[in-house]
């Protein structure tokens, strides 16, 4: 009891834009168990916004949560005493209006024994169920299970015991999946060279810093299919609908065509 709430206290001191940040805790003296009061993230879990089929999640905001869990987790990993995650994955990043994620539910099972389950293996590193402890190189093992979640909308197929690589990733995030996933944990990356990497991929991408990823005007109010065939540079499909409302802006001069065309002669022309 006393080493939980030690470590309660520690987390409540955690600050970081990429980090939940826990408000207080309340006590259940009925329950006598704990409750911590967190921030709110109105867009839910990084799961519900990967199963959202409303959700435009194009290539800069997939690197831009990429980004964002890597950063929080350099931190962990960087905090004296080191903080270790020991259960990342996208149930775990929690995400805001502007899809910046953040990372919860850390660290408090960091002096628990880790329990063998069908449902946490996929995440585990290989060294964990041959007895090794929890470290940073777990966390990143992890990581790169995360990753396949983005690309694959949270669908992890495996293949001779292996996860596969969705094709869906760029070759950017492929490499960098297999070198989170690499058998050996002295091979893996560091989130610190983790971020080297991303920051290098967005210096490749030239991206504009007065352009907010992935929330560009037209995708935002499109139905998520077109949108999504727009951005890929597909001709959309047609799609019925048993009524529609149409909101023109006036610069080229609509309102005073409609006068003098007529809604018959406007509509044929639309």
């Amino acid at each position: 009891k006393k080493d939980f709430e030690n470590e309660i206290r520690l987390l409540m001191k955690l600050r970081h834009p990429n980090i939940v940040t826990i408000m207080g805790v309340s006590k259940d003296q009925a329950a006598k168990d704990y409750v911590l009061v967190m921030e709110r993230m109105t867009r839910g879990s990084l799961i519900d916004c990967l199963t959202n089929p409303t959700s435009h999640m194009d290539h800069d905001t997939m690197l831009g949560i990429m980004k964002d869990v890597a950063d929080g987790m350099a931190y962990l990993h960087n905090f004296k005493p080191a903080v270790t995650h020991n259960d990342l994955r996208a149930a775990n990043i929690l995400v805001d209006d502007n899809f910046q994620a953040k990372i919860s539910d850390f660290g408090l099972s960091g002096k628990q024994r880790f329990t063998s389950s069908s449902s946490r293996w996929p995440w585990t590193a290989p060294e964990i169920f041959g007895g090794s402890p929890q470290s940073a190189k777990t966390d990143v093992y992890s990581y790169g299970v995360l990753l396949i979640e983005m690309y694959t909308r949270c669908k992890l197929t495996v293949s001779d015991m292996k996860l596969v690589i969705p094709k869906e990733a760029p070759t950017f995030a492929a490499l960098l999946i297999r070198q989170c996933l690499h058998p050996n944990p002295a091979k893996r990356p560091t989130f610190a060279q983790i971020q080297d990497q991303i920051s290098s991929e967005c210096a490749k991408l030239k991206r504009s810093s007065s352009i907010v990823p992935a929330r560009n005007v037209i995708c935002a109010h499109l139905p998520a299919k077109m949108a999504e065939e727009i951005r890929s540079g597909v001709k959309p499909s047609s799609t019925s609908y048993k009524s529609l409302t149409l909101l023109m802006s006036d610069i080229v001069g609509y309102t005073e065509l409609t006068e003098k065309l007529g809604p018959e002669s406007i509509t044929e022309m639309l």
